[in-house]
């Protein structure tokens, strides 16, 4: 969409209307925008890196947050290996 390189406050501006989930990998995000205002859910994603290996094991529950949040909600999608509990508010 061209949208790479703009900041986080921008790219969800641009979400408006578009998306109803949006996944990141920004733990910090949640405390740096008002995301309860927002007309789309949040699923925070924590993986060991960023490659597509580290995403399968994670597949089923990223579906079932991405599924099951609401507008302005924030979930966590965890990879095993990483700290904390593969799926949690």
């Amino acid at each position: 969409m061209g949208w790479g390189g703009i900041t986080n406050g921008k790219l969800l501006a641009l979400t408006h209307g578009l998306f109803d989930v949006f996944v990141t990998l920004d733990k910090n995000l949640e405390y740096q925008q008002n995301l309860r205002l927002l007309a789309l859910g949040i699923v925070v994603v924590d993986v060991p890196d960023n490659k597509i290996a580290s995403y399968r094991p994670i597949f089923p529950e990223l579906f079932h947050a991405a599924t099951l949040i609401a507008p302005g909600q924030v979930t966590r999608v965890t990879h095993p290996q990483s700290a904390g509990s593969i799926l949690g508010t």
